[in-house]
């Protein structure tokens, strides 16, 4: 079998398709649902290993479901099936944009000067850089630990809900001592 030109270029349009589209959907969850892409961050800042391997099982449970729905023939079955692998896609969405916020925060801390929006935007240009364009490393080892981590951590900010933690600054601490001593 011969590959043409014309399918070489096929399957690069479709790749940087895809790249662009999850770029902009990374850009645009994180905007349209900040607070649960702020606990996906959290979840991912504090246990990264702790949310691969959650996100590893939920996505076996999910595409176990999803596929095991799509092999029925009936149309409302198959309806359902393909409104859950969307439903889940979505929520790797938000763990994935909770991972362009982390990346986003560090990009601010080396640079205090660029905007939080252009942030976001380099955070997950970044990702999806260097999950889809790296070659073998990036497609077999990046992607899927990126991938089960923005799944694990999406599941978690989405049904667990905000983990605010009880960060009292030391100077409300040391403001609060008993003076009579």
């Amino acid at each position: 079998m011969k590959y043409t030109i014309g399918d070489v270029l096929t399957v690069i349009g479709v790749i940087f398709g895809i790249l662009v589209s999850v770029w902009a959907v990374m850009i645009a969850f994180s905007l349209l649902f900040p607070k649960k892409s702020e606990s996906a961050k959290r979840e991912i800042q504090s246990k990264p290993y702790v949310n691969f391997f959650f996100g590893l099982v939920m996505f076996a449970a999910a595409a176990f479901g999803t596929a095991y729905l799509l092999n029925f023939h009936y149309p409302l079955i198959t309806l359902i099936a393909w409104l859950s692998a969307g439903f889940w896609l979505s929520v790797m969405a938000i763990g994935g944009s909770g991972f362009a916020l982390l990346v986003a925060e560090r990009i601010k801390a080396i640079d205090p000067d660029r905007s939080t929006y252009r942030g976001i935007e380099r955070g997950a240009l970044l990702l999806v850089v260097s999950c889809g364009l790296l070659p073998v490393i990036g497609w077999f080892i990046f992607t899927p630990v990126v991938a089960m981590i923005s799944f694990g951590a999406g599941v978690r900010a989405l049904f667990f809900g905000a983990r605010e933690s009880a960060y009292i600054p030391s100077a409300v601490v040391a403001g609060n001592q008993d003076s009579s001593r």
